[in-house]
């Protein structure tokens, strides 16, 4: 045993010792590793928040921060992927609206970008910046099948260049970028990447759905009793505000008899901070809040990182979640893990009623299995989901707990929207489980496979809760107390398996990634009678 935990501490030191301030994202090989090292040995994480910077890690690695030279290095990736698929073109124009269904957007954010020029600077022992100019494929050229909606892509190449064609290229890049500091007990990072909170895959508060959040972050831990830690976390994050003429007459009403007025500035944070216990190196506890702030710039009454919790003194311009996660290491390589979101909570009299503020909660659980098997790190997981009807929704468009990024295209011409859910990456009004496995071996092959299922009612986040035109009006479908739980009306199905190999050989890596979607879900969303598939064989190469 000995031996297999010192492999791994070699495998994870050749990537963690490269550069402090370089972060770890939740569903990457290295974090993985990270993950299953310190579950094989029985320990939880003492953070469950990604990004963190390498040198934030080694407080659990117990590794010295290794200086470094300060320098940058460039480097140029080029990856031609093939796409062999059965996707009709999706034909609906969107100009400043949300018309994309999720599915097909996640699908786009996996795509790999055909070149990428990236300058990894490091600044001084413990500060790092990143910039990554990926330049994609046209998104809408990718999901419509370019302008006439009958030229199927068939590699992530923009062909459409050699008809003199620019327009397809991707004209919303770049999708990364970051300065970082790290030492072993704080950090903090300025940038446009993904962000996750929590134990769980799927997170429910802050999930890692969206393919970025423009945030800073910063975080402090410190030892705590025998073998525990408390950490403290805080990011602010700035989604787009821009709204359409429809949503900014929405904005602009005053929805509940008690409302003072309407906050319209341009504006829409999201402020969240939380804290970790790890009482024991085999357990953790953690407590967070979550504000989002629109119609209004924030100032310190909102943003202040150290008012630990808020109640809705903002209701005209405030929105609060809060969160609590745990996870247990109960046996060696075993770890069990939860989380519950808390959008809001009617009480009594004053709430009750199809006319107050609905309960809206998230919660789910998992399981997850680490074992190494000669040299491969194998780490399985099952976890279940629900979403009540009205999560992450909100009257005014400004307080949806969403995150919006603003996608142009121009082979069709379109301006789309997409929000996605903060927390689920599917939104409210659901029950759903996922299985995954990741098999990662020490010469740097790895192999995953994911099935996400889920049942989802009627109630999506483009549904208003309370449908009306004045405030004494009546509200709207679904809002009466006994469909809060939901999932209400005509539910659908949706089942989407991937799987995912890896090949790294010298400057060259080797993959592929084949996805299968069937059930109502996608005929509701895509009119697709018969299961659809993707096959996306790639190489990539880095000069």
């Amino acid at each position: 045993m000995k031996k297999i935990v010192l492999l791994f501490f070699l495998v994870l030191s050749v990537a963690i010792l490269a550069s402090q301030g370089t972060l770890i994202f939740k569903g990457t090989d290295q974090y993985d590793l990270f993950l299953g090292r310190n579950l094989i040995e029985g320990k939880t994480l003492f953070t469950p928040n990604t990004g963190i910077p390498e040198g934030f890690a080694t407080v659990q690695l117990k590794q010295p921060v290794v200086k470094t030279s300060p320098g940058t290095e460039i480097h140029l990736r080029v990856t031609p992927q093939f796409l062999i698929h059965n996707f009709e073109p999706f034909k609906e124009k969107g100009w400043l609206k949300s018309v994309v269904p999720l599915y097909l957007r996640y699908r786009y954010d996996t795509l790999k970008p055909w070149l990428v020029l990236g300058f990894e600077s490091e600044v001084s022992d413990y500060i790092t910046g990143y910039i990554n100019l990926d330049i994609r494929k046209d998104y809408r050229s990718y999901i419509s099948h370019g302008d006439d909606f009958d030229s199927k892509p068939y590699m992530n190449f923009p062909v459409e260049f050699f008809e003199g064609k620019i327009e397809a290229l991707d004209m919303s890049w770049p999708t990364f970028g970051y300065v970082s500091y790290a030492n072993e007990s704080f950090y903090a990072s300025l940038g446009r990447y993904k962000l996750a909170w929590g134990p769980m895959r799927n997170g429910l508060a802050i999930s890692d759905a969206s393919s970025y959040y423009d945030n800073i972050s910063s975080s402090y831990t410190t030892p705590l009793w025998k073998n525990g830690r408390f950490t403290y976390s805080f990011l602010v994050i700035t989604p787009t505000s821009l709204l359409n003429d429809e949503e900014w007459i929405k904005q602009g009403k005053v929805w509940d008899l008690n409302q003072r007025r309407p906050y319209t500035e341009g504006a829409k944070t999201i402020i969240g901070h939380r804290f970790d216990v790890q009482f024991a190196s085999w357990g953790r506890v953690g407590v967070g809040e979550i504000n989002v702030v629109g119609g209004k710039h924030p100032d310190l009454n909102d943003a202040n990182p150290f008012i630990i919790f808020h109640n809705t003194y903002g209701e005209d311009f405030s929105n609060v979640m809060a969160s609590l996660d745990f996870s247990l290491a109960p046996f060696k390589g075993i770890e069990a893990y939860g989380e519950i979101a808390i959008d809001d909570v009617s009480f009594g009299s004053t709430e009750a009623g199809a006319r107050g503020k609905p309960t809206a909660l998230a919660y789910g659980g998992g399981l997850r299995y680490a074992t190494d098997i000669k040299g491969t790190l194998l780490l399985a997981s099952v976890e279940l989901y629900h979403t009540d009807t009205w999560m992450y929704n909100r009257w005014q468009p400004l307080l949806t707990f969403t995150n919006r990024i603003y996608t142009k295209s121009e082979l069709p011409g379109s301006r789309d929207f997409t929000d996605y859910p903060l927390g689920f990456k599917y939104g409210p009004d659901l029950n759903g489980f996922s299985l995954m496995a990741n098999a990662i071996m020490t010469n740097g092959l790895s192999i995953s496979f994911v099935y996400d299922h889920f049942k989802q009612g009627e109630v999506t986040l483009k549904t208003p809760y309370l449908n009306m035109e004045e405030p004494e009006d009546d509200p709207g479908q679904f809002t009466n107390p006994e469909d809060w739980s939901g999932p209400v009306g005509e539910t659908v199905n949706a089942n989407i398996m991937t799987l995912n190999i890896m090949i790294p050989y010298r400057d060259f890596t080797f993959g592929s990634d084949f996805s299968i979607y069937f059930g109502g879900y996608f005929k509701k969303n895509g009119g697709y009678d018969k299961p659809i598939f993707e096959i996306r064989p790639y190489v990539s190469y880095v000069f």
